[in-house]
C-alpha cells in the first residue's frame, strides 16, 4: 500500500515539474546584457525530460536546473543592479554633463550679452547728458552786502582781526570782495578759493568800498595810490591785469584815458623790474613771451623797455582831451632802446621822436616850453662840435647827408609852430647844423 502511495506522489511530482520550469523560464530574461561584467552567455533551453527518466536523473536535473536558475536569477539581479548602477551613474553623468553644458551655455550667453552690451555701450552714442559742473558758491549777500575792492598790490586775508594772525589767503589788486561787519582797522570779508567760500579779515587800508560810488573814480584812486615807482614786478603785473579788465567798464573818455595810460605805465614798470639774468625763468619768461613785440631789450643798459609806440597810440587816441597832453608827455619821456654812439643822424632822430613828437602833437601844450628847452639843451653839444666834428659824425655819402638834412628840416617845421620861449634858439641851432652838412 505504501509503495502504491509513493508511486502516485512521484508521478504527480513529475507532472508538476515542467509547469514550474516553464513558469521559471517566463520570469527569466531572454538574454543577459552584453556589457555586464558578470553576465554569462544564456544557457540553452533544455528540453523537458519525460517522466520516463529515472528518478535520480530527474532529481539531478531539477537540482541542476534550480542551480542554474538561481545563478541566472542572481545574474539577472546583478545585471539589473549593474544596469541600474550604470544607468544611475550615466544619469548623474548625463545630468552633470547637461548642467555643465547649461552652465557653460549660460555663462557664454551672459558673457556674450555682456560683451554685446559693453560693445554697445562703447560704440553707441550716449543718451545720458553729462552732469553739469557744480555752480560756483553763491555769495550770501544778506550778511555780506558791502562790496569792496582790493586797492593794494597784495592784501593778506587773515583768520582773525589781528596783524599777527596767520593769513588764510592773498587777495590781488582789483579783486572784488563782499564785506560784513567792520571795526576801525579790519573788515570781515567773504572770499572763495578753489570754489569754496570762506570768511576772513582784511585791513581797511587795503580795500576801498564800491557801494554807491563812482567806480571810475575808485579805479583812478587805485592808480593814484600805487605810483609806478612803488610797484615791484608782482604789483605791476597785478595793476596791468586790473586796468586791462576794468577798462571797458568806464564810459567817460577822461577816465578811460587815465586808466589806459596807467595800464601802459604798469607794463613798463613790470618789464623794467626783469633783470637780464632772470629773463629765461618763470614767471618772467612767460610774461615776456605774452608781450612779445611791445617789449624791447635795451643793449646799452641791459634792461627791458616798452615800445614808445604803445604810449603814442594812446596819446593819439585821446589827443583832443585834457588827459591827452599828459599821455603825450609821458610818451616823450619813455626811454628808447639802444645807443647812438657818434651817429649825428641817430641823435637827431631820438630828439624828433621824444620832445619833437610832443611838440608835433601839442605845439602849445602845457609842456611846450619845457620840450623846446630840452631840444635846445640837447643841440648845444652838437653845435659846439661842428668845427672839429669829433664827437658826432655823419657818413660822407650823399644819402646820409640827405637823411640828416631831412631830419633837421622836419624839426624846424615842428618848432616853428610853437610859441614857446626857446623857439628862436632851437631854430637857430638847427640852421647851423644844416649848413655844416650840406
Amino acid at each position: 500500500m505504501n509503495k502504491v502511495f509513493t508511486a502516485i506522489i512521484i508521478v504527480l511530482s513529475l507532472i508538476s515539474v515542467p509547469d514550474a520550469f516553464s513558469q521559471t523560464r517566463k520570469k527569466q530574461p531572454a538574454k543577459a546584457p552584453a556589457k555586464s561584467a558578470k553576465a554569462k552567455a544564456p544557457a540553452k533551453n533544455t528540453k523537458t525530460k519525460t517522466p520516463a527518466k529515472k528518478q535520480a536523473n530527474s532529481r539531478n536535473d531539477r537540482n541542476a536546473r534550480n542551480s542554474r536558475n538561481d545563478r541566472n536569477a542572481r545574474n539577472s539581479r546583478n545585471d539589473r543592479n549593474a544596469r541600474n548602477s550604470r544607468n544611475s551613474r550615466n544619469d548623474r553623468n548625463a545630468r552633470n554633463s547637461r548642467n555643465s553644458r547649461n552652465d557653460r551655455s549660460s555663462r557664454s550667453s551672459r558673457n556674450s550679452r555682456n560683451d554685446r552690451n559693453a560693445r554697445s555701450s562703447r560704440t553707441a552714442p550716449s543718451t545720458v547728458r553729462a552732469s553739469a559742473p557744480a555752480p560756483a558758491p553763491k555769495v550770501n549777500t544778506a550778511a555780506f552786502s558791502r562790496e569792496l575792492i582790493v586797492s593794494a598790490p597784495i592784501a593778506p586775508i587773515r583768520g582773525r582781526a589781528a596783524s599777527d594772525a596767520p593769513y588764510v589767503a592773498n587777495a590781488k589788486l582789483g579783486t572784488v570782495l563782499f564785506g560784513a561787519e567792520r571795526d576801525p582797522q579790519w573788515h570781515r570779508v567773504q572770499y572763495s578759493v578753489n570754489g569754496k567760500t570762506n570768511t576772513g579779515w582784511i585791513q581797511n587800508t587795503s580795500v576801498t568800498e564800491l557801494n554807491g560810488t563812482n567806480r571810475a573814480a575808485v579805479y583812478r584812486q587805485i592808480v593814484g595810490r600805487n605810483p609806478e615807482a612803488s610797484l615791484d614786478f608782482t604789483g605791476a603785473v597785478a595793476m596791468y591785469d586790473f586796468l586791462t579788465r576794468v577798462g571797458s567798464e568806464v564810459p567817460s573818455p577822461e577816465d578811460a584815458a587815465e586808466l589806459e595810460l596807467g595800464r601802459v605805465v604798469a607794463l613798463r614798470r613790470a618789464v623794467s623790474a626783469i633783470r637780464r639774468e632772470d629773463r629765461n625763468f618763470s614767471p618772467y619768461v612767460d610774461f615776456l613771451r605774452t608781450h612779445d613785440g611791445d617789449v624791447l631789450f635795451n643793449d646799452a643798459t641791459g634792461s627791458f623797455v616798452v615800445s614808445s609806440n604803445l604810449f603814442w597810440n594812446v596819446a593819439e587816441k585821446f589827443k583832443g582831451y585834457p588827459a591827452g597832453d599828459d599821455i603825450a608827455w609821458t610818451a616823450a619821456r619813455n626811454p628808447l632802446p639802444g645807443s647812438c654812439g657818434q651817429s649825428l643822424s641817430c641823435a637827431l632822430f631820438n630828439l624828433r621822436m621824444t620832445d619833437g613828437e610832443y611838440l608835433a602833437m601839442h605845439p602849445n601844450g602845457r609842456r611846450a616850453a619845457e620840450a623846446a628847452k630840452n631840444l635846445s639843451m640837447m643841440l648845444q653839444p652838437i653845435v659846439a662840435d661842428l668845427g672839429e666834428k669829433s664827437l658826432f659824425k655823419v657818413a660822407t655819402d650823399q644819402e646820409s647827408k640827405d637823411e640828416l638834412n631831412s631830419l633837421v628840416a622836419e624839426l624846424k617845421t615842428i618848432v616853428n609852430r610853437t610859441s614857446a620861449g626857446e623857439k628862436a634858439a632851437v631854430v637857430e641851432q638847427l640852421g647851423k647844423i644844416s649848413a655844416a652838412y650840406k
